[in-house]
């Protein structure tokens, strides 16, 4: 079913595939965030699918030198990111960018850093993994896929926990991005049962 909306008035008509608006402006705007419902379902990542990797928003039309498709590639065989390395949650802190990533190695989704000067060249820490699911209400499958923000000399940091598909909020905080005092319990558990979160709790 199509729905409208008003904006800046002008008509904007978006149905699953696509969008018809007056305003040429506005439509480049909408175009760059407007994705259909359908691409948001996860589909479960199969044993024998290629490794999956961070990517850039690179153009081959894109002013300037190129850009590197591919930011942030997994780690070798029996690394503790071998399958995937995704879901970048960037804060720029102290003159440079922080890249705490989510690495997986086909079993355990685990938390890590990737530095940067510029947001294209980046470099894994060698102390890599920072932390995995080592709370007793972690269980063994997840301690990633975070958001980060700085609030004066401490970055924040908060990751989803827990069983595959139960998964709950965890936090933690550090002044260098390597020594973190990870809260021993969760700070975001399910809702009540009926509730549109009873399940579990993702970011």
């Amino acid at each position: 079913m199509a729905q409208a909306a008003r904006l800046a008035g002008s008509r904007v008509i978006a149905t699953e595939n696509t969008i018809i608006c007056a305003a040429p402006l506005l439509c480049l705007v909408l175009l760059g965030h407007f994705r259909p419902a359908a691409s948001y379902h996860h589909k479960p990542v199969s044993p024998s699918a290629p490794a999956r990797r961070l990517l850039s928003p690179a153009s081959k039309t894109s002013p300037g030198p190129p850009i590197p498709s591919s930011l942030l590639e997994p780690g070798p065989a029996g690394s503790w990111d071998s399958t995937d390395a995704l879901n970048p949650s960037v804060v720029r802190f102290e003159g440079r960018y922080l890249n705490f990533y989510s690495g997986f190695d086909g079993q355990t989704w685990r938390t890590g850093l990737a530095t940067s000067g510029d947001g294209l060249a980046w470099e894994k820490h060698p102390a890599n993994p920072l932390f995995g699911p080592d709370r007793p209400w972690e269980g063994d499958y997840i301690a990633a896929n975070g958001a980060t923000v700085v609030r004066a000399d401490q970055i924040l940091h908060w990751h989803q926990a827990g069983p595959r598909n139960q998964t709950r909020i965890g936090s933690g905080h550090t002044s260098d991005g390597l020594a973190w005092e990870r809260a021993p319990e969760l700070v975001l558990g399910h809702g009540p049962v009926g509730s549109w979160d009873e399940s579990a709790k993702a970011l």
